[in-house]
């Protein structure tokens, strides 16, 4: 596995066909931890959902990934971790997807006019020496999830995707939590990442601390407000974010910012990523094999 760190999800592919349901091995970068992978259905609900107490996260995987996902629900256990679930299994209430469906729309729409204005423009320089017309998908995919899940998790437009191209670049905050993803998994390999934390040693963990504030100033904001919203009584959207609220004002549980800025990253982390690769790798493969 450690061999194939660089092609990594062919090799994992290819190693699934080979060994059948529950395979494992070192972890292809550090190649210190362990780790297992799952095909059967089985065996997935078994860890998940049916036992999940004896498949814990970990100390070590909380103080890895501490300041990007906190406690949220990809690195809570425990009590904690049905708590969140309990949550977010309401997310996905009819009134969420349709507004969810209606922002992915407005979104496909933008797309197909950055598409079409790259289209024109091209055929301006057909026959002349003039720089080709490019677009990067990958990076517009990822702007378009970002927006569309922080609209699921804050109940806000972000409209990434209506700075692509422009001079001011992303969105700070879009910008802040990409940054803070690479300079985390720069990490991995680095047996000393714990003490270069603590000690500031390094521009990476410089970077993450500067990154870190950034990310939970832009979070604060967004939080603040909501909860301004709920004492003023006013009316209320379906998002992740005020669900939190909620349950906190009806069950007596205060939660602080530094909390919901956590439920807030592990939400954009899950819904902007996998999709976005997803889609990212559908265009690679069709266009190889039109």
């Amino acid at each position: 596995m450690a061999q194939h760190a660089e092609d990594w999800p062919e090799e994992s592919i290819r190693l699934s066909n080979k060994f059948g349901k529950t395979w494992g091995g070192p972890y292809p970068v550090n190649k210190v931890n362990t780790c297992l992978f799952m095909v059967d259905e089985a065996s997935i609900r078994h860890v998940l959902s049916e036992n999940s107490n004896n498949y814990e996260k970990g100390d070590g995987s909380r103080s890895f990934f501490r300041e990007l996902l906190g406690n949220g629900i990809f690195l809570s256990d425990g009590d904690q971790w049905f708590v969140h679930r309990k949550i977010m299994s309401k997310m996905f209430s009819r009134n969420l997807l349709r507004r969810t469906s209606e922002v992915i729309q407005m979104k496909l729409e933008q797309i197909a006019s950055l598409l079409l204005n790259a289209m024109e423009t091209e055929e301006q320089y057909v026959g002349s020496a003039e720089p080709r017309i490019s677009l990067d998908l990958q990076d517009i995919f990822f702007r378009m999830t970002f927006d569309v899940t922080s609209f699921v998790a804050l109940g806000c437009e972000i409209d990434s995707i209506g700075t692509y191209g422009a001079e001011g670049g992303q969105h700070p905050f879009a910008e802040a939590f990409g940054q803070m993803q690479e300079a985390i998994l720069q990490r991995f390999g680095d047996p000393f990442y714990k003490l270069k934390r603590v000690l500031q040693i390094g521009s990476r963990e410089r970077r993450i601390t500067v990154l870190s504030r950034t990310l939970a100033d832009h979070a604060a904001s967004i939080i603040n407000d909501r909860r301004r919203t709920i004492e003023d009584g006013s009316e209320l959207g379906p998002d992740i974010l005020t669900r939190y609220l909620e349950y906190s004002k009806r069950n007596n549980v205060p939660m602080s910012n530094e909390e919901l800025k956590d439920v807030v990253t592990n939400v954009l982390i899950a819904g902007r990523d996998a999709t976005a690769c997803l889609l990212t790798w559908s265009f690679y493969e069709l266009s190889k094999r039109p």
